[in-house]
């Protein structure tokens, strides 16, 4: 049972180069705005701007999903999902077809509570 276990995650080890070869493709976020969010239940809408952004397929925020609202190459219009969690900042990753890019810490919640 070990020994599959251990040839299974062997076979399934792939770095991002190997999907996303090309880093100059590589998606780029210079400004996140608004950075401010008044709480955590979702709904808010914000732009990430920025280069390469045309092919966004997913937006994660902290560790949900945000609905792509619009997008072209140099902007993404995005909906806040409701928040978990306690952290005051948060983390924003976006994936192209053609690489990924995150910022870290680039969100702040003013208000902790759920509305």
């Amino acid at each position: 049972m070990m020994i599959w276990f251990l040839s299974f995650i062997s076979c399934n080890l792939t770095s991002y180069s190997e999907f996303w070869p090309d880093k100059q493709k590589y998606p780029v976020i210079d400004l996140v705005e608004p950075n401010l969010l008044e709480h955590r239940s979702g709904g808010q809408e914000v732009f990430l701007k920025g280069s390469q952004l045309r092919d966004v397929q997913t937006v994660i925020v902290g560790s949900r999903n945000a609905t792509i609202l619009e997008s072209s190459d140099s902007e993404v219009l995005i909906e806040i999902p409701p928040l978990i969690g306690v952290d005051e900042f948060i983390d924003i990753t976006l994936v192209t077809k053609n690489g990924f890019v995150r910022k870290e810490e680039v969100l702040l919640i003013t208000d902790f509570s759920s509305n």
